[in-house]
């Protein structure tokens, strides 16, 4: 059964994927974890507007349907135009720009306000234009896509041309009726897995460190990032004056909650791709804590093994540290290096840096050691001049704190999206 919902973009739509994960815990804090779905379960949940034609259709549909699946044009997938008219019978259609989405095999709507109509995709044929002018996977070329059934119906050019999605409604849905031939909707539409419509940006390749993937989706400061610092102590109050405390876990986890408000498609994708990849809490990755964690007091020089930073204490908070073993140094252009920390020790002294001399150094003690110097695993490859430094935080061995992650769509293009990801142990590549 078919029905044609279109988003009312006064509100978004709301885009959540669940993967399920089961966690077995140690006493000392240790994790195993196996993940119960290899591919996530999804739902949207927006608003449509309804007049006239669509909103009869629509009451016929909740008076038909029963316990039938159900196709819609997915609302959360960036749409795409026709860019010509295209002729009742016609088997192929020229459209742009070239969304990722498309794939063989899939089915794809065409759809006006009023009316709407879902064909089979066989294949995907490039143009001349669209290899050399298409790039990035967003927004660019052209492509001919060839119908495995023709058209039954004359769309002209500008229509909008979305992939379908198989699902169901959950069992009551609310119309609110602004006039006998105008309702608004609140639907939640629960895709029936598995999707044959391709996750946003899948197969994307991500930036590796040691074998495990990056997260380097930049959160934004439209909104404050939240961070939870835990540290899992026991206290055992005997009842007559005396409190005991004890450390099972020997390490402090940091769970950040990190904003990704109104981002852009393409950004959002590796978000998602790495979340899909590691199948909610299940796979482990670095992640910059993208907050200044050092003050720069020497420059990066290439084929060297140290940099140095202000300061003693996080030589004293972090020599012996088992979570904190790995720096992401952010250059002025937006690039990183990352570096394996092998061990700290505390120098009087930065070479290249001006505060060698003029870094007073009030909350240190002693006075003679104000530095600490990181030595690295491996030699750096460039020279980076401390004032091209834009940041140094620590990069940490990560995993998602949730199994659940939700995209909310403001237009078909641009979201926000909130990701909690929480501090772990450094410890080997294991297996996906």
């Amino acid at each position: 059964m078919q029905a044609h919902l279109v988003p009312n973009w006064t509100t978004s739509v709301r885009e959540t994927y669940e993967f399920r994960t089961i966690i077995f815990t140690s006493e000392n804090g240790r994790e195993q974890r196996s993940a119960d779905r290899m591919t996530p379960r999804r739902q949207i949940s927006f608003s449509p507007q309804l007049y006239g034609p669509a909103l009869r259709q629509f009451k016929n549909l909740m008076h038909d349907r029963g316990a039938a699946e159900i196709t819609i044009a997915d609302p959360a997938r960036f749409g795409i135009s026709l860019l010509e008219d295209a002729e009742a019978g016609a088997e192929e259609i020229t459209v742009g720009p070239v969304a990722p989405w498309m794939d063989e095999g899939i089915q794809i709507a065409l759809s006006g306000f009023f009316a709407a109509e879902q064909i089979g995709l066989e294949a995907v044929a490039a143009v001349s234009s669209f290899s050399s002018a298409y790039s990035s996977g967003f927004g660019g070329g052209r492509a001919v896509i060839t119908l495995a059934t023709p058209l039954q119906s004359t769309w002209p050019a500008g229509t909008e041309v979305r992939p379908v999605l198989r699902g169901r409604l959950p069992q009551s849905v609310d119309a609110s009726f602004i006039t006998d031939q105008h309702a608004e909707a609140a639907v939640t539409f629960a895709v029936d897995p598995p999707s044959n419509v391709p996750v946003l940006a899948a197969g994307l390749e991500h930036s590796l460190f040691q074998g495990r993937p990056v997260l380097l989706a930049k959160p934004n400061w439209v909104s404050a990032v939240s961070i939870q610092f835990d540290t899992a102590y026991e206290q055992v109050d005997y009842q007559r004056g005396i409190i005991a405390n004890y450390l099972p876990i020997e390490y402090a986890a940091r769970i950040s909650q990190f904003n990704y408000m109104d981002v852009a498609s393409a950004d959002i994708a590796s978000l998602l791709a790495l979340f899909v990849d590691m199948k909610g809490r299940r796979g482990e990755f670095w992640s910059p804590s993208w907050v200044t964690d050092f003050i720069p007091a020497s420059q990066v020089t290439s084929g060297a093994t140290t940099f140095v930073v202000r300061g003693t204490d996080t030589y004293h908070s972090y020599a012996d540290s088992t979570v904190n073993n790995a720096i992401a140094i952010m250059k002025g252009d937006g690039s990183w290096i990352f570096a394996e920390v092998e061990e700290m020790s505390l120098v009087s002294s930065a070479s290249g840096g001006a505060f060698s001399s003029g870094y007073s150094d009030g909350f240190d003690a002693p006075l003679s050691d104000q530095f600490t110097q990181i030595t690295v695993s491996s030699p750096f490859e460039e020279t980076v001049a401390r004032k091209d430094i834009a940041m140094v935080c620590w990069l940490n061995l990560c995993r998602f704190a949730s199994d659940t992650l939700t995209l909310d769509w403001r237009s078909d293009n641009l979201a926000q999206c909130l990701a909690n990801i929480m501090t772990l142990e450094t410890n080997a590549v294991e297996e996906m």
